[in-house]
């Protein structure tokens, strides 16, 4: 899914942090959808694609903040703060590259 995508329907929910939190683990689930389809063997696969889901977040991210007010911005460094809880080791590997 595009950054447009998740953000049209986070725009559309009325439940907007419970749409945050499953948006949070498709994130997460496409690390392995995208490093099966490209046959990634080593953890140093997932770099490249750590820095493809970060840049998708951060965009969604600008599209939500534009359209909804300030004073609840959708934090742009969102996708790297799930995956220090999700996998510190992938988080300190990818960070440190």
């Amino acid at each position: 899914m595009k950054a447009k995508d998740y953000a049209a329907n986070y725009l559309k929910s009325d439940q907007k942090f419970e749409n945050l939190v499953e948006l949070g683990k498709s994130f997460l689930l496409e690390i392995e959808t995208i490093s099966n389809a490209r046959n990634v063997k080593t953890v140093e696969g997932l770099i490249p694609i750590c820095d493809e889901l970060n840049k998708k977040w951060i965009r969604f991210a600008e599209i939500v903040n534009s359209k909804l007010p300030i004073s609840n911005p959708v934090s742009y460094s969102g996708f790297k703060n799930l995956l220090s809880y999700a996998s510190p080791e992938l988080f300190k590997m990818w960070t440190s590259k």
